[in-house]
């Protein structure tokens, strides 16, 4: 696989509402490795799907557990 391609990792996360996801947002947004990302606050697991281009994508957990954010990567 091409490090341009996109390809997709799934969090669940402790993000419970639509407060929560606004304060990382920022993150996501500005991540250069992030091409596109949601998160389903309707789902028990509070799931994050984020779409990336390059391996730097590990960062996001990492830098989202520094915000207080409870993150854990889930099989797709």
């Amino acid at each position: 696989m091409k490090e341009t391609e996109i390809k997709i990792r799934v969090f669940r996360t402790s993000l419970q509402n639509k407060e929560a996801v606004d304060l990382v947002s920022g993150i996501l947004n500005n991540h250069p490795s992030v091409h596109d990302w949601n998160v389903d606050l309707e789902d028990w697991e509070k799931v994050l799907r984020v779409e990336y281009r390059d391996a730097r994508v590990v960062e996001i957990s990492e830098i989202l557990r520094r915000e207080g954010v409870e993150i854990d990567e889930m099989p797709i």
